[in-house]
């Protein structure tokens, strides 16, 4: 497995320079005269979160994440289905400890990945959120919220163990994972896969996946997984033919909406590498895919390709696009936005 680890599993993108993710928290400032929806303050709450992290607020990040969680709580002593609110809030509050106490952090991923298989969990790893509200809200609300924490907690716990080189435990939990939800990575949930793949191509749960004629995501990803090791004799052309692997690609994305539009980028320019492409031909697919990421303002997938070819390439720094908007100081919409909501909650229990 390599040091420098890029995840190449369809996830949603998340622009970190065209202001998008204070948009949401500005436009309910502007319109304080109208009450404020739960979902929209939460969705904001959760993007201007990640600004500030951004912007290199860790704290003012972690304290707004609390206050989403408390208000989601508040709610759900009235109504138990607004527990899903604070969900997100309380995967990204993890994140955020990622980065200043990885043991805790590794502690607090588990404690959610435990909670969603049923298994008793310390309380106090979900920073205030009521998950008892879990037991009475609808089958619908409980299924979804524990859908977002099954894959919040299994991705940022493999990162973690990625990042901090510990691969023997990613490929251990890895297994765990394929495990005890089969059915969820086959449908999408490919990051585990990923890890088998890198370590033994030849893991048994890999056998559901087709990389000799590859027509789903988790085809390509398997194959492109698979690469580095003894070529699959039969896949042998897709797996070195840069040109026949785009035209895949290419006849894939007919029928497909990637989360993030760059996927595909992203896969070409990992073939390019692995497969042993001459440089030119990955410089060329590097900045095909570095200027479609600056148009984008899609700085992590920027990031992720410079991890990928400056072994091999010369990376320019990232530089915003010239029609993109003026960065925006989520510090600025802080103490304004958090009224908000605290008047919905208020506002709701008044009620």
């Amino acid at each position: 497995m390599s040091d420098l680890w890029v995840f190449l599993t369809d996830s949603e993108p998340a622009p970190l320079q065209d202001g998008g993710l204070c948009l949401p928290a500005r436009l309910l400032i502007e319109d304080r005269a109208s009450p404020a929806a739960a979902r929209s303050w939460f969705t904001a709450a959760n993007r201007l979160g990640l600004a500030l992290a951004v912007a290199g607020e860790p704290g003012q990040a972690a304290q707004l994440m609390e206050l989403s969680i408390e208000i989601s709580t508040r709610l759900a002593a009235a109504d138990p289905d607004s527990i899903e609110f604070g969900a997100e809030s309380c995967i990204n509050r993890v994140d955020l400890l990622r980065r200043t106490d990885q043991a805790e952090a590794e502690r607090a991923y588990r404690a959610c990945y435990d909670l969603v298989l049923g298994r008793p969990v310390p309380k106090r790893y979900f920073f205030g959120l009521n998950i008892q509200a879990l037991d009475t809200a609808s089958g619908e609300i409980t299924k979804r919220t524990l859908s977002v924490i099954r894959y919040r907690s299994q991705l940022g716990l493999l990162k973690l163990y990625l990042e901090t080189g510990r691969r023997a435990s990613a490929v251990e939990f890895a297994r765990e994972v394929v495990s005890d939800f089969p059915r969820s990575v086959a449908a999408g949930m490919l990051h585990s896969a990923e890890v088998l793949a890198a370590d033994n191509p030849g893991a048994p749960f890999l056998q559901i996946f087709n990389p000799v004629n590859p027509s789903t995501e988790g085809d390509f990803v398997i194959l492109l997984r698979t690469i580095r090791h003894t070529p699959l004799s039969a896949a042998e052309a897709i797996a070195t033919d840069i040109a026949q692997f785009e035209a895949a690609v290419g006849r894939f994305g007919h029928g497909k909406i990637f989360r993030n539009p760059r996927t595909p980028l992203l896969w070409s320019v990992y073939h390019a590498s692995a497969s042993r492409q001459p440089t030119q031909v990955l410089a060329s697919r590097v900045e095909r895919a570095l200027r479609e990421c600056v148009s984008c303002g899609d700085y992590q997938m920027y990031r992720e390709i410079e991890k990928l070819a400056r072994d091999y390439v010369s990376v320019p720094p990232f530089a915003v696009a010239r029609h993109s908007a003026p960065v925006e100081d989520p510090l600025s919409l802080v103490g304004a936005f958090t009224a908000i909501g605290i008047t919905l909650a208020d506002a709701r229990r008044a009620s």
